[in-house]
């Protein structure tokens, strides 16, 4: 019995135990939210009084600023109206002053002719009178009569042409007629004058090959695109990139170096502007052959049918390796 008891009672301790540990806690647990409300609660109020704060300053900066723009433009601008002002009446005053200047130069001219009519009255002499005496002193003969010029008779050019026969002018037609009559034999013989037509081609597909080389897959398909041979693309590659390669296997180009797609667009935009495109029509449907004696590409367009001469291939700057730079010292 006595042991019933002690469990009992150890029962009963360990329950009051727990519960006075869960008891406080809950308590603790109450007062740490309760301190973590608080601060934050806090910290919501100060940030909101420190953005309130903010926005007042803010407010009475933007209303001192304007307040003192406004007060710099009405200064400057009653400047201006009194410059203005001063201008004006400077000018009124030249106006007066000149009209003043001329109304008396005027009455002083008037003044002057009257007192010179007086004295040419006085000493007045009678003109025709002295007219006669000088006719009868001085006798110079009859006027030479002038000789008519003949009438110059218009002589009307007859032009040949070179098979022999007198030029006959013919009908003149109108600018709008001859506009028509132009794009019919445009479109009867060259329709890709006046079709305009998207060049596309398919983009580049680059891969690298290993850590030093990269591969160019459909440099074949391009190539047969573009209608231009395989040597001379590859040729133009090599010299603007400065670095070495090779045709591999299915029309594959490897370089070395580590270039992505968009430096290989650029290329191929500016090979199909040099070598490709016709410079008078701007038509991608040309072909280029190599003269043998000249040795040099001729670009032929089949829409306009221009012809040009291409500019030579140069090779850009090339960087030399260990093993190159050997064996120039060891040849020198």
């Amino acid at each position: 019995m006595e042991e019933k008891i002690e469990e009992q009672i150890e029962e009963k301790v360990e329950e009051k135990v727990e519960e006075q540990v869960e008891e406080k806690v809950e308590e603790q647990v109450e007062e740490k939210v309760e301190e973590q409300v608080e601060e934050k609660v806090e910290e919501q109020v100060e940030e909101n009084v420190e953005e309130q704060v903010e926005e007042k300053v803010e407010e009475n900066v933007e209303e001192k600023v304007e307040e003192n723009v406004e007060e710099k433009v009405e200064e400057k601008a009653e400047e201006k109206v009194e410059e203005k002002a001063e201008e004006k009446v400077e000018e009124k005053v030249e106006e007066k002053a000149e009209e003043k200047a001329e109304e008396k130069a005027e009455e002083k001219a008037e003044e002057m002719v009257e007192e010179k009519v007086e004295d040419a009255s006085k000493s007045f002499i009678d003109i025709d009178k002295v007219n006669d005496e000088a006719a009868q002193l001085f006798d110079f003969g009859e006027k030479k009569k002038k000789k008519k010029k003949k009438e110059v008779v218009n002589k009307v050019e007859v032009i040949i042409d070179g098979t022999g026969k007198v030029f006959e002018k013919g009908a003149v037609y109108p600018y709008e007629e001859l506009l028509h009559r132009i794009q019919d034999l445009v479109n009867k013989h060259n329709i890709d004058l006046c079709i305009s037509k998207k060049y596309t081609i398919k983009p580049p597909q680059v891969v690298r090959v290993g850590s030093k080389k990269v591969a160019w897959i459909n440099f074949k398909d391009i190539c047969t695109i573009m209608n231009r041979n395989e040597e001379h693309v590859f040729h133009f590659v090599l010299a603007e990139l400065g670095t070495e390669g090779s045709i591999a296997g299915e029309g594959q180009l490897v370089l070395k170096g580590k270039y992505g797609p968009k430096h290989i667009e650029a290329l191929l935009r500016k090979y199909i502007t040099e070598y490709v495109t016709c410079q008078m029509c701007k038509s991608p449907n040309t072909a280029m052959e190599k003269d043998s004696r000249t040795r040099l590409f001729h670009q032929h367009c089949n829409a306009c049918g221009a012809k040009r001469s291409v500019t030579t291939i140069k090779s850009g700057f090339h960087a030399l390796g260990r093993g190159e730079r050997r064996k120039a010292k060891h040849t020198n």
